[in-house]
């Protein structure tokens, strides 16, 4: 799980132009994020959706989360801050997935994926395989 200070699960950017957005809110070329398994999200951009990861505000110093509301009011003029405060707090923030990576160090993140890996269905027809060798029971 993120905290304030440690972030476990982090997306990461290659574009320069998100990258200087990321280093003026976050401190650095990466945020932290809720899960690295995107979701797909309608947005302005994107209607019929786009794969995205979540900001983990929970993660966020106090200092970071006002420059995310200035991020905020700075895309969309004419808002106010109790406006994008309010915005943020209630929807949350996508990173559209593209030119982005994640990374995560979270084993809770992690162990569902590992697990994905392995289908039930599998290893019951390696088991019928061993069952139909002709060998003897012992």
């Amino acid at each position: 799980m993120n905290t304030a200070g440690n972030w476990l699960s982090i997306a990461k950017t290659d574009d320069p132009e998100r990258s200087e957005k990321w280093c003026n809110i976050f401190g650095v070329n990466a945020a932290p994020i809720k899960s690295i398994i995107p979701s797909i999200v309608s947005m302005t951009s994107a209607p019929d959706g786009a794969f995205c990861y979540w900001v983990d505000l929970q993660a966020l110093t106090p200092e970071q989360f006002e420059k995310l509301i200035d991020h905020v009011i700075e895309k969309e003029p004419g808002i106010s801050r109790e406006w994008a405060t309010n915005l943020i707090n209630q929807f949350g923030v996508p990173i559209p997935a593209e030119n982005v990576s994640v990374e995560s160090t979270d084993i809770d993140q992690m162990l569902p994926i590992i697990a994905s890996l392995y289908s039930p269905i599998e290893k019951l027809e390696d088991y019928d395989e061993l069952e139909s060798d002709d060998s003897e029971d012992v």
